[in-house]
């Protein structure tokens, strides 16, 4: 009796063992991603880093083996932009770097790396197409930048990854920094994107202060008001 119980009693377990490796497998509901990091020759990249984004939000980052290759496990179902960077080299914001990560699937991306792009602007009077000098620029990255412009009035900066920068400009004596311009500019791998602001100077308004008798008054305080939103500033 005890024979014939044997069988069915290891049947049982083995079917137990299948079924609870399956619930675990639908219990963790996560995706993989694979794949090799490349440069502009085809050959691996050891040590890259691989990042995986979620719109703005960085969900995962591992490091690529000796083969360039890289595996990013446990991935919640969802959207992700992959990207790659070692030194001075990124992935351009590509559309087959876009994936979506499904429960139990496993994606196979390779990126390839370019040499990072370098924007230079130069912030010029609009009269007198002179160089502005000590001008401020902010680019908008990942890590927002701020640069001052020398004599010449240009600014440089290199180690971009995007297809797209934004940037602002403001000056003394020109745009008020609440009133600053917004610009794009495209970048080229291992090349320089060059473009230049004119600044108009602000309006200045220039006059005497004189009493009753016709006689200049000194230190008067002088307000200007708008008619829509009331005082805007004053001076001496």
């Amino acid at each position: 009796m005890k024979q014939s119980l044997l069988p069915l009693f290891c049947a049982t377990c083995l079917l137990g063992i299948f079924a609870f490796g399956a619930a675990a497998a639908v219990d963790q509901g996560t995706g993989q991603v694979v794949g090799r990091v490349l440069d502009g020759n085809k050959r691996p990249v050891a040590e890259a880093e691989v990042l995986a984004y979620s719109g703005t939000v960085f969900e995962r980052k591992v490091k690529t083996d000796a083969e360039g290759k890289y595996t990013i496990a446990d991935l919640p179902p969802g959207k992700y932009h992959l990207k790659a960077r070692m030194g001075k080299r990124f992935t351009r914001r590509l559309p087959e770097y876009d994936i979506e990560a499904e429960p139990g699937s496993e994606l196979a991306v390779d990126l390839e790396l370019v040499e990072a792009g370098t924007i230079e602007v130069t912030l010029i009077d609009k009269k007198t197409r002179k160089p502005v000098v000590g001008g401020q620029v902010w680019f908008d990255c990942d890590d927002p930048a701020k640069r001052s412009t020398g004599k010449d009035g240009k600014v440089t900066i290199s180690g971009f990854d995007y297809d797209e920068v934004g940037y602002e400009v403001a000056a003394d004596g020109y745009a008020k920094r609440r009133w600053r311009h917004y610009y794009e500019v495209r970048t080229e791998p291992g090349e320089a994107s060059k473009v230049t602001v004119e600044l108009t100077p602000e309006l200045a308004i220039t006059g005497i202060v004189s009493d009753a008798k016709s006689q200049p008054v000194s230190d008067a305080v002088v307000t200007i008001e708008s008619r829509w939103q009331g005082r805007w500033g004053s001076g001496r």
